[in-house]
Formats: C-alpha cells, structure tokens, sequence
C-alpha cells in the first residue's frame, strides 16, 4: 500500500471522529522543506477551516493531539499557518518496508480499463532519429508506468504510408536506379541509397525501424498502418453525421467540432471531393474506440498543438464523451558534440540517425536522458559529456549504486536475515533518510503513471541513488566481520526498488560495472 494512503487514512479517521464531519480523501501529502519539520506534512488545516469556522493552525492543533493520543504508529505536529507535521516510528517504518519492499512485492490493484497508446509513429522513408528516439523512451516508459499500476496496455505504431511522401520516396529510388537526377521533392539523403533494388522502399525502411526500436527495448503490440484507415472514413463521417454533427457549405463537408470545445468547425471532405488530414485522423481515432479501449493516448511531435482541440472534439462526438482522451506534445532534442550543434537533417542527407547514438552513448544511458525532463521541455545532450561515463552521467550513478549494493550482497552471501527480530533504534541519519526514500517508491511510481510523466520516476531514482552513496560511505554492512542487520535490511530493500525503478524505465541494472 502506498505510504500516502496509509497516512490519509490515519488523519482522516482521526478527523472525522473529532470533529463529526466527513472529510475529503483528496488531500495532498507534502514533503516539509526541512527534515526537523517532519518526513510528511498535511496542509489539511486549510482544508477544513471553511466548514469548521476556525482558524486552520487551532485545527491541526486539537488534531495532532488527537492523533498522537489515539495511536503509535505516526507522531504528529502542528505548524503554521494550518499544517500537520508527521513524523513517522521506527517500527512503521520497517513494516512499510517489509511489506511493500523487501519481497519485491511492488502490485497494485488491476484496473478495469483498456488503454491505447500511440507513439513514435514515423514516415516510412529513412532512419529514425534522436527525435523519434524521444518518443520512444518516452512512450514506452508510459507504457510501462501504467501497466505497473494496473492498466491494461496496448502499445501502437501508426504507419503514415499513403501520403505523397510514400510516392516521393518511391520516385527518388526509381530516379537512382536508373542514374537520373533525384527530383525536386524528392529525399536527398545517403541512406537512400541502402533501398534503391527495392520495390517498396517504405516498407525496407519500416522494417529497418522496427529493428532499431527493438534494440531500443521498444516493442509494439501493432503497427496500424494508414492505408488501413482510408476504407473507414466514409464510415466515421457517416457515424458524426448520425449524431447531426455534419453540415455542408460552400461545397465542403464540415464538422460541428465547437459544440465539443474546438475553436472552430472543420472541414472533413474539400469543395473538390478530397478529405482534409483530419479526416483519416477521426477514422483512424474512431477504431481505436471501436476496438474497446477506455483511454486513448497519443504522443506527438511540437508542430502538433493545432490537433489537441480538434482531436478532442471529435473523440468525445464519437464515444459520447465516454473515452478519455490524452495528447502529449513532445519538444525537441538537441544534440551536441564537445558543445558544439550536430545537425540533422533527412532532406539534405546530414542525419544522425538513433541507431548511431545508441552505439556511441548506449542505450541504458540515451534512455534515461530521454525521459528526465518534462515533455514539454526541450533536451539538450552532449554525446562526448555522456560518453564520458562519470558521476555527471545520472545513469551510471544510478546502475553503479546498484551494483554496489550487488557487491555487498555477495559478500555477505546466503545471511538468514529474520526481519522480525531486529531493531531501527539505532539508526544513523544516512540511514533514516534512505529508509524515508524506499518508502515513497510506490507513490512516486504512481504519480509518474497517473500524470503519464516518467521524468518523476528518473528523477527518484537519480535521488535515492545519491542518499545510498552517502549511506555507502558512512554505514558498513559489514563491520569486523559482523552483518550489521538493519543495514542488510536497507540495503536489500534500495536494490529491489533500483531494479524496479530501472526496469520501469526499460534500462538494464548491471551486477558488475
């Protein structure tokens, strides 16, 4: 059970039978500024000072005495303006741990709803790039989140291969093949050349992309592809139309998006009988609610905001608002060599492809530099800086605390430690904290699920393997030749929530480094 809850239940319980009134689950666990001020914190004296009348500090005060005279598992203060500090036993401590961490046992509750997630998703006519390998890490590790919490998740690769930039590539080959000049809208780049004996270039480039993915630890349940789609849009318009969401003027086909939030009606078939982008984009989106999935997630590049709106609307015309809808609009990444750009460019053939970066970084360490910011941020990398392999690549720290951790393990081998019959009272501060640390894991998991934001999750585990070198420094594991059991106890617990936090993440966890 996640500490949060634990901790909800207690002061919420206590709550209520003081002061008779039925109180929100939804109130946020904060972390205090400093230690002295306790391992959590409650603003829950703002939260009811309306309906009691009264100041929130005189609330948490009358509550913390409540508390902390009704049970021992947690201490309590009061701080103001209207906080409850809590400070956590020793004994609940170890049986959080214990419970939550020392088996590995890290579920959570199965959840009754299907989830479709689409990402990467690139043209067929070259390599993928440092971009699309955002995507990936990015999506998969979504993925990964939410089915740790208890989704049920279907990962999906949309194949745009019914553009013009499918008949562009086809011309390019055929232009090379017979040794004439490339044309005009045409690609340019050297990797062409690897398809030139091929019928269908698209599909020789498509296949070269799943491999990549593949060796980036991304796999998919389905690869849609876009001619698949073209058969379904008379039967999407058809179903808006059912619903009067259809209207015809100037000879186009539009649809009523405002009356679904958008900021203005769009138009699905042009005055010339051809369909807009949007048209595919409702057919395609229309199968995935007809496939049964609850939760539609898409994850797009940044020259996408003008979809949000009109995606939205039509989702919630064709499930009845009954599907939940997420787009993720990804930045940029931007690659550098010992500080200076790396440009990348499929048009003028100066690409650095995704496949090139995992050779030179690894895919452990491009990984994790791909999802340890915000989507909506832009990433800055030096390929030499990472290469580098010191306490400046967060990947390494991360892997190295594990594997010091494995170290210590081996040495102290098949040790019988009996987690009933030893104590916490002695711990050190490196001790506490860490132990403070372990206990978040599952909160921190499910937050980086819940807000589909897997930086959170990166940024934990960079977090607690700082906490366990401090921890390595100044507490033996074995002192004289003795196991010192409630370090054992710590250390076994930071290597499953390591190894799960890594594998999260899709990131090896090395014994040896």
């Amino acid at each position: 059970m996640m500490v949060s809850e634990i901790l909800k239940d207690i002061i919420i319980e206590n709550a209520n039978n003081l002061f008779k009134i039925k109180i929100d689950k939804n109130i946020k666990l904060e972390i205090p500024p400093s230690k002295q001020m306790g391992d959590f914190a409650f603003p829950i004296g703002f939260n009811l000072s309306k309906e009691l009348k009264q100041n929130p500090f005189s609330i948490v005060e009358k509550l913390s005495d409540n508390i902390n005279s009704n049970q021992n598992l947690i201490k309590t203060e009061p701080a103001r303006p209207g906080f409850l500090n809590i400070f956590l036993t020793n004994d609940f401590i170890k049986d959080l741990v214990k419970k939550n961490f020392e088996k590995e046992n890290f579920d959570f509750p199965k959840k009754d709803r299907k989830v479709i997630i689409e990402f990467v998703s690139a043209n067929p006519t070259g390599p993928l790039h440092i971009g699309h390998g955002r995507w990936a890490a990015l999506g998969d590790s979504i993925a990964r989140l939410l089915e740790k919490v208890g989704y049920d998740v279907y990962r999906e690769f949309y194949v745009n291969d019914a553009g013009k930039q499918i008949e562009n590539l086809k011309k390019t080959v055929v232009a090379l093949r017979k040794g004439e000049q490339i044309p005009e809208d045409g690609y340019r780049g050297e990797y062409i050349k690897e398809a030139i004996n091929e019928d269908n270039p698209h599909l020789y480039f498509l296949d070269q992309q799943k491999k990549t993915l593949e060796r980036f630890n991304v796999f998919f349940n389905n690869f849609f592809h876009e001619t698949q789609v073209y058969n379904n849009i008379t039967h999407a318009i058809e179903s808006l139309k059912a619903k009067g969401l259809i209207y015809e003027r100037d000879g186009a086909i539009w649809f009523k998006s405002t009356e679904y939030g958008d900021d203005k009606d769009r138009v699905l078939i042009k005055s010339d009988g051809s369909y807009t982008y949007f048209a595919p984009d409702i057919a395609y989106h229309l199968t995935k609610i007809e496939r049964g999935f609850d939760w539609i997630i898409d994850i797009l590049g940044a020259d996408h905001h003008g979809y949000v709106n009109r995606l939205s609307a039509a989702i919630k015309a064709l499930s009845n608002r009954e599907v939940r809808f997420s787009i993720i609009i990804g930045q940029l990444v931007n690659l550098f060599r010992d500080k200076e750009p790396v440009r990348m460019s499929k048009r003028t053939g100066d690409i650095i492809t995704l496949d090139e970066v995992i050779d030179e970084i690894g895919k452990d360490a491009l990984r994790y530099i791909l999802v340890s910011k915000k989507a909506s941020q832009s990433i800055d990398f030096d390929i030499e800086e990472v290469k580098r392999k010191s306490k400046s690549s967060p990947v390494f720290y991360i892997q190295y605390a594990f594997a010091r951790i494995n170290s210590i393990l081996s040495k102290v081998g098949d040790y019988n430690l009996d987690t009933d019959n030893f104590s916490l009272d002695n711990m050190n501060n490196s001790e506490r904290e860490l132990l403070i640390e372990i206990i978040k894991f599952k909160d921190t998991i499910f937050q980086a699920a819940i807000d589909m934001e897997p930086h959170i999750l990166a940024n934990y585990l960079l977090n607690i393997s700082g906490i366990f070198h401090n921890f390595y420094e100044t507490s033996r594991v074995i002192d004289n030749g003795i196991v010192v059991e409630h370090r054992l106890f710590i250390i076994k617990a930071v290597s499953n929530v390591l190894k799960e936090g890594l594998k999260i993440l899709g990131i090896e966890s090395p014994e040896k480094m």
